[in-house]
């Protein structure tokens, strides 16, 4: 299965709970496999999950943000979602991937004074460049 993963996953039995927004009590599952970037969930065929939630590990109290991945008979697979990139990820769904800023992006053409399109790229990408700045000045 290494083929479609970048690392090979480790098997595993570990217990966790799965945390969805807004919902009531943590779901109940177990990990059957397991590596830096994602693990299969093993879960009752009638678990319902978001495209998103937090997902704690064994008796870890600080749950990781999931993204489902895939699903099969036997659970689910999820991959884990680092909070840096998350928060890329947010921005540039708030600043750039919204269609009338594509649409705009593509049927204005060149013009020679500043978009609003171009104004928000900007803005996005200064923010972007924040979020990496403050994560490498947390590494060093």
């Amino acid at each position: 299965m290494l083929g479609r993963r970048r690392v090979e996953r480790e098997s595993f039995n570990l217990s966790a709970r799965i945390f969805i927004p807004l919902g009531s009590n943590p779901i109940r599952c177990n990990i059957t496999d397991i590596s830096s970037f994602g693990a299969f969930v093993s879960a009752s065929r009638h678990t319902i999950v978001p495209d998103q939630f937090d997902l704690a590990i064994g008796t870890s109290r600080v749950p990781r943000t999931c993204r489902l991945a895939h699903r099969n008979k036997k659970g689910f697979g999820v991959a884990f979602i680092d909070p840096v990139y998350q928060e890329i990820e947010t921005i540039l769904i708030d600043n750039v991937f919204k269609e009338e800023l594509i649409f705009k992006a593509v049927s204005l053409g060149n013009i020679s004074y500043p978009s609003a399109t171009s104004i928000r790229l900007g803005s996005t990408l200064n923010a972007i460049m924040a979020v990496i700045d403050r994560q490498r000045n947390d590494w060093t």
